[in-house]
């Protein structure tokens, strides 16, 4: 952490806008993308190790890699850009919110629509019982600002996920009339209670492949974290995030998310035939800072942009028109002038064909490189992602969202499916192991092994990769394996159980597995292991 000494109050301020900008660069991550014309905007945000946004980013610390080519970019903050945002409000209007609490919320969305920009454009959408969609986007804030004077709590079930699907549908429209830049903005519990609603996975697939980030304004409750812990996975999934707020403080969270947007940043890069010719490129965004960088890549398909020509030159007003001289008539016996090589071949075919030669040998070189550059590329993209799946799966850090560091288990439970395994190989293969760390040694004993297809503790030596002498643990007590992109545990029929510690009390883990995450905490028999999950 940055340790600093000020000599006195004077000093104290001078230095603290110096250690805003001197932030430990942590994070980057690209929330869209759009083309308009023969420009791309790349929406993204920077971070430091609390998840907290860094300022003062320009374009000489942005690296723009596209296709295998690097490009100069302009950057900026998305408030100053003067691109415009289309916002999609999509708001629950169950009865989790009372009609005093839900005051809160027409007095926040009220607020952010009132602080619109002049290019900047609104939806709103509503879902309960029904989804609703009360104002398609528009700039005209008194329209808005009446819609929301006549949103009220009056549905008995919560269509959260296909609200979510249909917000999205109206946020990636295109139109050369709204603004490149979009987000869909939504206030939800986290429960979705539709007995014929969207799946998880559904959603989860919908937010992924949009293109539009999710900013959710999550409001706590008693018994929904899990809930909320899931709505959060969707937003970080779309490129956006999860703020938590408490039911008297919505406009706070709607604040936050405000400025989160304005404050994210975008470069612009210009296109050209070479870099827009319709295909698919692995684009990947660095951000530096001093000796350190961050990276994140996404794959864009650009619309095709004419290559650009030469203007054509205007001949002298006096000089005459060029006269068509007819062809040279070809003749057996060669000109006095013209050498001839030793075949028999005049010397300029020599040069052309020799000329042709070395073009082609230059085209194959150069088409060469241009497919190392892309397999380079795609190999750097590959291995973003999987460093991204695997900060999801370890990172022990509190959300930024201020949840709770680990998932917490509810009565569902996921089925384990073997032709859903996911590996987080990526180009350069790395283990991951599995450390369980007994609570109550004072982390002394700690047992650790490579996760692999399954791996199982228990009792028995020479029969499981974990073995902990322990009376209360069965001699095949539990396994762990990767599927589906988390780590799951499930009991193999112990006498004691397997247990998740919450913070509800202990939560039994059946037959069928259930998700886990790094820091959780277990219970086999009389034994207490936090999980620790790293990369060898």
């Amino acid at each position: 952490m940055k340790k600093i000494v000020a000599a006195s109050i004077v000093l104290c301020l001078l230095l603290c806008p110096l250690t805003a900008l001197a932030a430990a660069l942590t994070g980057v991550n690209i929330s869209q993308t759009a083309q308009a014309e023969d420009a791309l905007y790349v929406f993204f945000d920077v971070t430091d190790e609390t998840g907290a946004p860094i300022a003062g980013i320009g374009a000489e610390d942005v690296s723009i890699s596209l296709g295998g080519r690097d490009f100069a970019s302009k950057v900026g903050t998305v408030g100053g850009s003067g691109l415009g945002v289309g916002y999609v409000f999509a708001v629950d209007i169950s009865r989790s919110l009372n009609e005093k609490q839900f005051a809160y919320v027409r007095e926040a969305i009220g607020a952010w629509i009132g602080a619109m920009g002049e290019k900047d454009m609104a939806s709103i959408l509503t879902f309960g019982d029904e989804i609703t969609m009360l104002t398609d986007f528009t700039a005209d804030t008194d329209a808005l600002l009446s819609t929301v004077e006549g949103i009220s709590p009056t549905d008995g079930t919560t269509q959260l996920y296909n609200g979510i699907i249909r917000a999205l549908d109206v946020a990636k429209r295109q139109s050369a009339e709204l603004p490149l830049r979009r987000v869909l903005v939504i206030l939800s519990d986290g429960m979705d209670d539709y007995p014929a609603g969207a799946t998880m996975a559904e959603v989860t697939a919908k937010a992924e492949d949009a293109g539009v980030p999710i900013y959710a304004v999550g409001v706590k409750g008693k018994n929904n974290q899990s809930e909320l812990n899931e709505l959060g996975s969707v937003a970080r999934l779309s490129g956006g995030e999860l703020y938590l707020t408490e039911q008297d403080q919505l406009r706070g969270g709607y604040e936050t998310v405000f400025d989160r947007i304005l404050n994210g940043y975008v470069a612009a890069v210009a296109l050209d035939g070479a870099a827009a010719d319709g295909s698919e490129q692995g684009l990947i965004l660095s951000v530096k800072q001093g000796s350190v960088f961050v990276e994140d890549g996404v794959d864009v398909r650009l619309k095709a942009v004419a290559a650009a020509t030469a203007a054509p030159t205007e001949a002298p007003a006096n000089t005459p028109a060029p006269t068509k001289t007819p062809a040279a008539i070809p003749t057996t016996a060669p000109s006095a002038q013209t050498p001839k090589a030793k075949g028999g071949m005049a010397l300029p075919v020599i040069i052309a064909v020799a000329a042709a030669a070395a073009a082609g040998i230059v085209v194959l070189i150069l088409s060469a490189k241009k497919r190392g550059a892309k397999k380079a590329e795609q190999e750097k993209l590959e291995e973003i992602r999987r460093r991204q799946k695997l900060d999801e799966l370890i990172d022990v850090k509190a959300p930024r969202s201020g949840g709770s560091a680990t998932g917490v288990l509810t009565d569902r439970t996921v089925a384990l499916d073997d032709e859903k395994t996911v590996s987080l190989g990526g180009p350069r293969q790395r283990r991951l192991m599995l450390s369980l760390e007994d609570t109550r040694s004072g982390g002394e004993r700690r047992y650790t092994a490579p996760i692999g297809r399954e791996l199982t503790v228990g009792r028995k030596a020479g029969e499981v990769d974990i073995e902990i002498r322990d009376r209360s643990v069965s001699g095949r007590h539990c396994a762990f394996a990767l599927r589906n992109e988390r780590l799951f545990l499930w009991d193999l029929n112990s006498t004691n159980g397997t247990y998740l510690m919450t913070p509800k009390g202990k939560q039994r883990i059946g037959g069928e597995g259930a998700p886990v995450k790094n820091g959780d905490v277990i219970l086999l028999g009389e034994t207490e292991l936090a999980i620790i999950v790293y990369e060898d």
